[in-house]
């Protein structure tokens, strides 16, 4: 009677020990997925990476034309410069863009900030180039960073796959 009590409390024993053993192993990923904590990935499109959308940053200077004392708005270029700037923006290629200031408190502009989609640095240097504020020499293309824009409140928001997988 006592081995028959035995070999069952062993076996229950033995099965604990190897389900704690497994639950506290570190578990591997499958390959190819995203690390945990990354945000989902969706199916690339033109122009995009899966974790997000392909841009340049570029970084802007004041040039030797540059008037600190005339209104931003009166410098030459200014107009023609906001229209094309605009234009981009509505067809998706510009994604940000704007002056950069000398301090919180300050209006004195020292530079611009401008992120751009594009597929390479060459077709981002013509269109810039094309800019009469930058080749007038009011701003100047101080650099050009790849990057990818990977979250924004204005990017797409990932669609839920439906209840009850349908």
């Amino acid at each position: 009677m006592l081995h028959s009590t035995l070999i069952p409390t062993s076996l229950a024993a033995l099965t604990l020990g190897l389900v704690a053993t497994f639950a506290t192993q570190e578990k591997k990923p499958a390959p190819g997925t995203p690390p945990a904590g990354a945000p989902p990935a969706h199916a690339a499109k033109a122009g995009e990476m899966p974790q997000g959308v392909r841009a340049w940053l570029i970084q802007l200077e004041t040039g030797p034309k540059f008037d600190p004392s005339t209104p931003v708005t009166s410098l030459p270029g200014f107009e023609e410069h906001a229209k094309r700037m605009h234009a981009m923006a509505d067809e998706g290629t510009c994604l940000l863009g704007g002056p950069i200031f000398e301090s919180a408190d300050s209006e004195k502009i020292t530079g611009g900030i401008v992120i751009l989609k594009g597929k390479d640095e060459k077709e981002i240097r013509e269109k810039l180039g094309s800019d009469p504020f930058f080749n007038s020499g009011v701003m100047k293309v101080a650099s050009i960073h790849p990057m990818m824009i990977g979250v924004g409140a204005w990017m797409p928001k990932e669609k839920a796959a439906p209840a009850g997988g349908h």
